[in-house]
């Protein structure tokens, strides 16, 4: 009996096989100055947009031929619709909230979201618009659920990123080192517990010594290196998908 080899899978390309869609983030406005966003608590998976053009019959008797003649007609954006675990005290969901989801929809008001997307870059998009459905699920063997869908009222416009890492995620050290440096980690409103991961061990983590959630600073160090070796490395902020690049130089 003859034994097949089996050539083991390269590790996944996001460029090739897609992103994971996991950890999506939708978000309102919850304030206006400064203007800041929060994320809204327990969604679950996000349909939409849904964008869809109208069609214009302009079929004449002069066009000769018996089809159908149509032109692009008006844009509708359509809706983004999501379920989420209903959190009655969420400030994202409640009537007391200026920014909840029910005060939105009893209220009428059209206000700005945004939707950051997981991919390395955590691509970002805003928009305006309303709470069009807000409905309630209460399955025996489930949770409470509110099913919403958002009503989309302008056209998306790409912002820079509220997931972002300052001074920028790439800093060139001396090869004598650095004992101490620190760069801010923006969560851009998410609530996902984060930690700050060495690729090597010649780069410290000074702090945080635990998983953070929301906005923070990593302070780390940088041993002395070998002369006339480069080397590089990085600061992996896991659970947010960001990291900070290093690069130690020759001399």
């Amino acid at each position: 009996m003859s034994t097949q080899q089996v050539t083991p899978r390269a590790a996944a390309d996001p460029s090739v096989g897609g992103i994971p869609a996991y950890g999506t983030l939708i978000q309102v406005q919850s304030s206006t100055s400064p203007e800041a966003y929060t994320t809204i608590e327990g969604v679950g998976d996000i349909t939409g947009p849904t964008n869809a053009m109208a069609e214009v019959d302009v079929t004449s008797h002069s066009t000769g031929i018996p089809i159908k003649q149509t032109i692009p007609g008006l844009i509708d954006l359509g809706d983004i619709a999501f379920p989420c675990y209903w959190i009655p005290g969420s400030p994202t969901q409640v009537a007391s909230s200026n920014y909840g989801l029910e005060y939105l929809f009893f209220n009428r008001i059209v206000t700005k979201w945004q939707l950051v997307a997981p991919d390395p870059t955590h691509y970002t998009r805003q928009f305006k618009g309303f709470v069009k459905t807000l409905g309630e699920d209460y399955k025996v063997a489930g949770v409470m659920t509110r099913n919403v869908a958002v009503r989309i009222t302008s056209p998306f416009v790409t912002v820079p990123a509220p997931m972002t890492l300052t001074p920028p995620q790439n800093l060139t050290v001396p090869n004598a080192g650095a004992p101490t440096n620190t760069f801010a980690v923006a969560a851009g409103g998410s609530a996902a517990p984060w930690t700050a991961v060495a690729s090597d061990p010649w780069i410290t983590i000074t702090t945080p010594t635990a998983p953070q959630q929301g906005d923070g600073n990593v302070t780390y160090a940088v041993a002395a290196g070998t002369a006339g070796t480069p080397r590089s490395g990085s600061i992996a902020i896991t659970g947010l998908g960001l990291t900070f690049n290093i690069t130690q130089m020759a001399t």
